[in-house]
């Protein structure tokens, strides 16, 4: 069972880190989907990590408040999301992949793979493909 704690610490951690993680987890998509970037208007590096920011955030809401579900809603929100990146579900696999990845690189052990449970329900949730290899 996780600590409440954790959850809250994990949560609070990627708020307060978001603009750092945003912009490196937007550099390494330009960097490393040269295709995605074409094919969703990536170029504007700004719009990307506003959009990577958003979700980041959202992330940091659900973990807590304990609810993965709500999550994974805002990530189906194609409303939402797509007013700032659009996306097929194969990019938001590579998209989510990507955020997975840069949290389990910065955030340190259990705080790492917290997150990546929450990336994982909603990729779950959603049936999104695995991440495209760069």
């Amino acid at each position: 069972m996780i600590t409440i704690n954790l959850r809250e610490e994990t949560g609070s951690t990627i708020y307060d880190w978001r603009p750092e993680l945003a912009s490196i987890i937007a550099t390494r998509l330009q960097e490393r989907h040269p295709a995605l970037r074409r094919r969703c208007g990536l170029e504007n590096h700004a719009r990307l990590r506003e959009a990577v920011e958003s979700l980041l955030a959202q992330l940091s809401r659900a973990m807590r408040l304990e609810r993965p579900e709500l999550f994974a809603y805002v990530v189906s929100d194609r409303d939402a999301l797509s007013a700032i990146v659009s996306l097929s579900l194969v990019d938001g696999g590579t998209v989510l992949g990507q955020v997975r990845d840069t949290l389990q690189q910065y955030l340190p052990g259990p705080r790492g793979k917290l997150a990546s449970e929450y990336i994982r329900f909603a990729q779950t949730r959603l049936h999104l493909p695995e991440p495209i290899a760069a």
